[in-house]
C-alpha cells in the first residue's frame, strides 16, 4: 500500500485534481457502455475501481466534485438520446435541446455524487481524514467500504428519483450466469454483487499481498462465489424446465410508426376500421399464431369510435385468434393509456389502464392536481404533455389456462411493481409489455429499454414478450435467454413459439423449496431492500456511536 507521505505528495501535485476528474469521467463512461451495448457487460464489474481509487484521501467536497464528474461521464454517455427526445418531442433546435439535456445530466450525476460523499463520511468515521495516514488506518477504512459501498449502491440506485429509472444490474441482460440470482434477491441483489466485486478489486490493488491475510476479503469473495455458484446450478435447471414446457404461438406486429402528438390519418389504402396492423395480423394467423399483440403506437380510435371497435372485434372473430392492443381511452374529463384483450369470440376480456406514468410526458409531478399551475406547465411543455390519468388497479387477461400479465412501456422499469402484478396470479403466466420508443429516434435507447426488461422475466421466472412499435421487440425465457429480437426500425410481423409454465396450483398448495405452486420464486425483491435497510441502519448507528480508531492487524 502507499504510505501517507506518498498520498500527501499526490495531493499537492499541481495536476492532481484535473487528472482525478479525467479518470472519473472515463470511469463513468465505462459504466455506461454496457447499457448501450449489452455484450460489454463485464465493464460494469470494474468501472467503479478507478473512480473509487482517485476519490481516496479526498475531502467530502472533493468527493462530491469527482462524483459529479463520474456521473456526467456516465449519464451523458448512457442517456445521450435525451437530445433526440427533446428535438422530436418539443421540436427544439440542437443547441436548445443540448442545454436542457445538460440540466437532466447534471441532476442525474448527483446519484454517484451522493454515493461518493456518503462513502467518504463513513470512511472518516473509521479514522480516515485528509491528513497523512498509516497503513493500518487505510486498511481499517477499506474494511468499512467492503460492507458499506454495496449497501449504498443498492439504496441509492433503488431510491434516487430519476426520470428514467435504471438499476446497475440492468446492464447485465446478456450475462446469464450473473442473472440467475435475481430470482431470489431481485436486481438489487445483483447491484450489490457488482458493487462488491468492484470494491474487492480496489482492495486487491491497494492492499497487495497483505490482502491475503484479510478475513473480510475472503468473506466477500465467498459471497461472490456463492452468487455465481447459484447461477451455475440454476441456469441449467431452468433451461431443462423450459425445454419441457408447452409453447404458445405468438404473432408480434411491429408497425414502426413515426411519433405524433396528434392522431395521424389512416395509411393510403387502409382505414381506421382496417389498419395495416390488422392485415399483418391475418398473415400471422396464416403462419399459425394463436395470439397476436400490437405494440403501443399511434391512435387507433378503438375506444372512441364504436364502428372501429365493432370492425376490430368482427375481424378478430373471423380470424379466430386473441388480439391484444393498446389505445387511448377517454372517460369523462380524463384519458387513460389502456391495453385490452379481444378473444377469439370477438369479446373484450378486460381493460388494463397504465398505472406507472412518465413524468413530464404523461403528467407533471406535484402540479398535475393544481389546475392553474398545471395550465402554466402545459403552456411550457406544449402539445406533447398529453395528461394521462393513472389506472387504479392491476388487471390480468385470461387465455384458457394461461394468464397474460400486461405492462405498458415505462412499467417494465419497476421490479417491485412487476412482482406485485404477478403476486396474485396462481396459474401459468406470461408477462406482456407493449412500448413505443419512436420518440428516441435512431438512438440506442430502445435497446436499453428491452435489455432492462429481461431482468423482469428472470426475477419472476416467467416468459416475457416485449412488443415495441419501432423495435427491437423481444421474447425472453425465464432463464434470461432471448428467443427473438426483431430488427430495429423495421416494420414487419414476427412469429415466436413462447414457452410457458405447465404447472398449475393444486389444492394442497404444494411447492418446491423457495418457489410457489407454479414454480415462480416466492422471494420478493422488496425483502432484499428491507434487509439492506437494516444493515445500512446498523452501519450508520455504529459509525455515529464509535470513536475513530486505527486497526492494528489484518482486516
Amino acid at each position: 500500500m502507499r504510505s501517507g507521505t506518498d498520498l500527501d505528495r499526490a495531493r499537492t501535485w499541481p495536476w492532481a485534481w484535473p487528472w482525478r476528474a479525467a479518470v472519473s469521467v472515463v470511469a463513468g463512461i465505462l459504466l455506461a457502455l454496457p447499457y448501450l451495448h449489452a455484450d460489454l457487460y463485464l465493464l460494469s464489474w470494474v468501472a467503479f475501481v478507478p473512480w473509487l481509487w482517485v476519490c481516496r484521501q479526498q475531502s467530502l467536497w472533493q468527493r462530491y466534485g469527482l462524483g459529479l464528474a463520474f456521473g456526467l461521464g456516465c449519464y451523458v454517455t448512457a442517456t445521450y438520446w435525451v437530445v433526440d427526445f427533446l428535438m422530436l418531442f418539443k421540436q427544439y433546435g440542437g443547441l436548445r435541446a443540448v442545454l436542457w439535456s445538460a440540466l437532466f445530466w447534471l441532476y442525474s450525476a448527483h446519484l454517484p455524487a451522493l454515493l461518493a460523499v456518503a462513502l467518504g463520511w463513513f470512511e472518516q468515521r473509521q479514522g480516515l481524514s485528509n491528513q497523512a495516514l498509516s497503513n493500518q488506518a487505510v486498511s481499517n477504512a477499506l474494511r468499512c467500504e467492503l460492507m458499506v459501498f454495496p449497501l449504498l449502491v443498492v439504496l441509492l440506485y433503488a431510491h434516487f428519483p430519476m426520470l428514467f429509472p435504471s438499476q446497475l444490474g440492468e446492464s447485465q441482460s446478456r450475462f446469464l450466469l450473473a442473472l440467475q440470482g435475481v430470482d431470489r434477491f431481485g436486481v438489487y441483489g445483483l447491484d450489490a454483487i457488482i458493487a462488491l466485486v468492484n470494491m474487492l478489486l480496489l482492495r486487491a490493488l491497494l492492499m497487495g499481498r497483505s490482502g491475503y491475510r484479510a478475513a473480510s476479503n475472503w468473506l466477500g469473495l465467498m459471497v461472490v462465489l456463492a452468487w455465481f455458484g447459484y447461477g451455475a446450478l440454476a441456469l441449467p435447471h431452468w433451461q431443462q424446465q423450459v425445454a419441457l414446457w408447452p409453447r404458445l404461438a405468438v404473432g408480434l406486429v411491429q408497425p414502426n410508426e413515426p411519433p405524433s402528438v396528434v392522431p395521424p390519418p389512416p395509411y393510403a389504402g387502409y382505414s381506421r376500421a382496417y389498419p395495416p396492423a390488422m392485415e399483418m395480423s391475418g398473415r400471422l394467423v396464416a403462419a399459425g399464431a394463436e395470439l397476436v399483440i400490437w405494440p403501443e403506437s399511434a391512435y387507433k380510435g378503438y375506444f372512441d369510435e364504436p364502428a372501429v371497435a365493432t370492425a376490430f372485434r368482427s375481424e378478430v372473430q373471423a380470424l379466430g385468434i386473441h388480439l391484444m392492443l393498446q389505445d387511448i381511452e377517454r372517460s369523462a374529463d380524463v384519458q387513460f393509456n389502456t391495453l385490452t384483450l379481444v378473444n377469439a369470440a370477438g369479446v373484450e376480456r378486460g381493460r388494463y389502464r397504465k398505472m406507472k406514468r412518465v413524468a413530464f410526458g404523461e403528467y407533471v409531478p406535484l402540479v398535475s392536481d393544481v389546475p392553474w399551475l398545471r395550465q402554466r406547465v402545459e403552456e411550457f411543455f406544449g402539445a406533447f404533455l398529453n395528461e394521462i390519468a393513472a389506472g387504479s388497479q392491476r388487471v390480468q387477461f385470461q387465455m384458457g389456462q394461461l394468464t397474460l400479465v400486461p405492462l405498458i412501456c415505462y412499467e417494465t422499469l419497476f421490479p417491485q411493481f412487476v412482482a406485485d402484478s404477478l403476486a396474485a396470479v396462481d396459474t401459468p403466466a406470461v408477462l406482456v409489455a407493449v412500448s413505443s420508443n419512436a420518440w428516441f429516434g435512431a438512438t440506442r435507447q430502445p435497446f436499453q429499454h428491452v435489455g432492462s426488461a429481461v431482468l423482469r422475466a428472470v426475477e419472476n421466472r416467467v416468459s416475457m414478450l416485449h412488443v415495441v412499435n419501432n423495435g427491437p421487440s423481444t421474447a425472453v425465457t425465464p432463464d434470461g435467454r432471448v428467443l427473438l429480437q426483431t430488427d430495429f426500425r423495421q416494420a414487419g410481423g414476427y412469429r415466436v413459439d413462447l414457452p410457458y409454465e405447465s404447472r398449475t396450483a393444486d389444492s394442497s398448495g404444494a411447492s418446491s423449496a423457495g418457489h410457489d405452486a407454479v414454480g415462480r420464486p416466492v422471494w420478493h425483491p422488496r425483502w432484499f431492500l428491507v434487509c439492506t435497510y437494516g444493515l445500512a441502519g446498523l452501519c450508520l448507528l455504529l459509525a455515529l456511536v464509535r470513536r475513530p480508531c486505527v486497526h492494528r492487524g489484518p482486516v
